[in-house]
């Protein structure tokens, strides 16, 4: 496995494995991602650190942190950082122009657009740094010094043509590399290992690949972290008998699919046939642990999904009035920054505050009595929608009070 999303679980930093050229694309693609990426590149470098976060380098402990991990992936992740714009262009022609020799995997633009993060095949037979010096001279350009070793992430850019520049399947090979049977461990002239091959080969057409939706690489990177990460040496004939029990809920009971969704971890077809029978076999049970997962998933998806406040039809039940298109110079000044989704909770939560700076100004209230002004602001929105949004502003307003 090559590339892990970056995720904080009881204040540790932890990765999951992204299984999938699909699941890679929605995690740069959403909406929320695009607002951030906006803001940081308006200038807002507070943001920058909600961007998606990304792993190339190396693979998780067996708890699933990033923290101490010694294990290399079959990959490399290099930041080129600091570079004119006069060079930028010229930069990525000779990264693309070398793409074979270097066995580049992804390239992108940096969130700040001053620099690229690449992803080349590792060069087994040297250390993390003496790859990344290898790739340096190659392409003429210096890496990131800092960003040398293995742990480090990378904050992630959209999947526009403008963000995403290259990328290969390869990345996504969710088994570790293979030596062929009876054989020994061949190098090529590049370094990479040669005569590997995917141990369950493509999929079929009309074999399904998603439950509801739901690709099922993402339902059993999910599963692999519930569980306790996947299987070691050793281990892998239980855990993958564990792993199809629970499966087969969602799969029909049909041991031809699962045989086609499930990693494979090295075992032969003939290995996995049995371990797929057996658990098939059983006497047929939902799993509460695949239902739950499916679940959570599902609200992850439509968390993700692009916030709209309108439809063709009109205003959609339950949604805010549009943004008028005049505001008062003041509303207009602090909601500048924002990106355009989230503008109208901005410029209704900053109410409050402007009201606390009044003094000695009164109102009459619905009752025709008067009152100092008072205002309270409820902000409602899922975890991680972007409620953040609105801290900034507020901090400038109430600055001087302060």
């Amino acid at each position: 496995m090559s590339v892990h999303v970056i995720y904080y679980q009881d204040g540790a930093k932890k990765m999951r494995p992204v299984l999938t050229r699909e699941e890679y694309l929605a995690l740069r693609g959403s909406s929320k991602q695009q607002a951030i990426l906006k803001a940081v590149r308006e200038g807002d470098e507070s943001q920058k650190s909600k961007l998606v976060q990304m792993n190339y380098s190396c693979l998780p402990n067996e708890d699933g942190s990033l923290k101490g991990s010694t294990r290399m992936s079959n990959t490399v992740g290099m930041d080129i950082d600091h570079i004119t714009a006069e060079e930028m262009q010229a930069v990525r022609e000779r990264i693309l122009a070398k793409k074979e020799e270097l066995g580049l995997l992804m390239l992108e633009m940096s969130a700040r657009q001053q620099g690229y993060h690449l992803v080349f095949r590792r060069r087994t037979e040297m250390s993390n740094e003496e790859n990344l010096q290898w790739a340096s001279k190659l392409l003429g350009v210096e890496f990131d010094k800092g960003a040398k070793d293995i742990t480090r992430v990378f904050f992630t850019t959209t999947d526009s043509e403008e963000d995403l520049l290259f990328l290969e399947d390869e990345m996504f090979n969710p088994t570790p590399l293979q030596l062929p049977r009876g054989g020994e461990k061949k190098v090529s002239p590049r370094g990479d290992l040669e005569g590997v091959v995917s141990p369950r080969g493509d999929l079929e057409g009309g074999v399904p690949s998603q439950f509801k939706g739901i690709p099922y690489s993402s339902i059993i990177a999910e599963y692999w972290e519930r569980v306790g990460g996947e299987p070691a040496q050793g281990e892998r004939n239980d855990k993958l008998y564990q792993l199809a029990a629970n499966l087969r809920a969602i799969c029909d009971n049909s041991e031809d699919l699962l045989m086609r969704v499930m990693p494979w971890y090295g075992l032969s077809e003939q290995e996995m046939r049995n371990i797929v029978h057996s658990a098939c076999k059983e006497p047929t049970k939902g799993s509460r642990l695949m239902k739950q997962i499916v679940k959570d998933l599902a609200a992850r998806s439509a968390d993700s999904l692009p916030i709209s406040f309108s439809t063709k039809e009109g205003r959609g039940e339950g949604l805010p009035p549009e943004m008028p298109k005049k505001l008062p110079k003041i509303v207009k000044l602090l909601v500048s920054r924002t990106p355009d989704v989230y503008k109208p909770a901005v410029a209704h939560a900053i109410f409050p505050s402007l009201g606390a700076h009044l003094w000695k100004v009164r109102f009459p209230y619905i009752d025709n009595v008067m009152h100092e002004a008072t205002f309270m602001n409820v902000l409602m929105a899922g975890t991680g929608a972007g409620k953040d949004c609105i801290s900034q502003p507020i901090n400038h307003i109430m600055a001087d009070i302060r």
